[in-house]
């Protein structure tokens, strides 16, 4: 993975509808635990698939399947991995229609296909191996 190499792999993006205007009628502390609640239902479908969370970038979510090790089955693991998803939203949808929230919605999008895998090192003039 050092010096990284061309693999398959399937990534799952998924993210909050609305989020942005949501956001806006929310003090910071119930924004965190609105996102600190999605990040916990999309780390728990993602991973229960065999899949790794690269990243969260606010109301986003990235997952990886297939890195570093690809297998057979990582597009059927990130189909399900949505599906999983898409469970836990609805699932946490009926604890805030209980409680006179509003519903959440998302958006999944997947893809399979070639990726670069591997380690990237930020650039800096003080890194001597860096090209010129």
């Amino acid at each position: 993975m050092k010096h990284g190499r061309r693999q398959d792999a399937a990534i799952l993006f998924a993210d909050i509808r609305g989020f942005t205007a949501l956001s806006g009628s929310l003090d910071p502390k119930a924004i965190a635990e609105f996102l600190g609640s999605f990040r916990c239902r999309a780390m728990r479908a993602i991973e229960a698939h065999g899949g790794i969370v690269d990243k969260f970038v606010g109301d986003d979510v990235m997952g990886v399947f297939g890195v570093p090790i690809a297998t057979a089955e990582d597009a059927a693991n990130a189909l399900a991995a949505g599906r999983a998803l898409q469970a836990e939203i609805a699932a946490w949808n009926e604890k805030r229609r209980y409680a006179g929230r509003r519903p959440v919605s998302i958006g999944i999008g997947i893809h399979y296909g070639q990726v670069f895998a591997g380690e990237i090192i930020a650039p800096c003039a003080a890194c001597p191996e860096w090209p010129q």
